[in-house]
């Protein structure tokens, strides 16, 4: 591209990789077209031995709150991540790493290498 363009930051559902979600969701072809630029990164999966591991996913903010629950559901996922937040709960489905942070980085990175 020679010119500015939108991102589009496509991100995997929980359990799943970015690769086999782009292949699935071919937005590439889409930007080509229609003059964006897509990228897909990849969630982290830092569950510790013992629990019931649920694959990558992303941070959404809810480790620790047991509010989130699905009635008398537990899933005892234990994260490195929130182990070293203090944000373990017994129904912590995602790590606890600042996804935030991490999505600003990627842009941040990409504007490096097309801008």
């Amino acid at each position: 591209l020679n010119r500015p363009a939108p991102l589009l930051i496509a991100l995997h559902a929980q359990g799943f990789e970015a690769d086999s979600y782009a292949k699935a969701h071919d937005f590439g072809s889409f930007g080509q077209s229609l003059g964006f630029v897509s990228i897909y990164p990849q969630g982290l999966d830092d569950a510790l031995p013992g629990g019931a591991d649920l694959g990558t996913g992303w941070n959404v903010g809810t480790a620790g709150d047991n509010q989130t629950c699905i009635g008398d559901e537990v899933m005892a996922d234990y994260y490195e991540s929130c182990w070293e937040q203090n944000k373990c709960g017994r129904c912590n489905w995602s790590g606890c790493y600042d996804e935030r942070l991490f999505i600003f980085s990627v842009i941040e990175a990409v504007s490096a290498v097309l801008c």
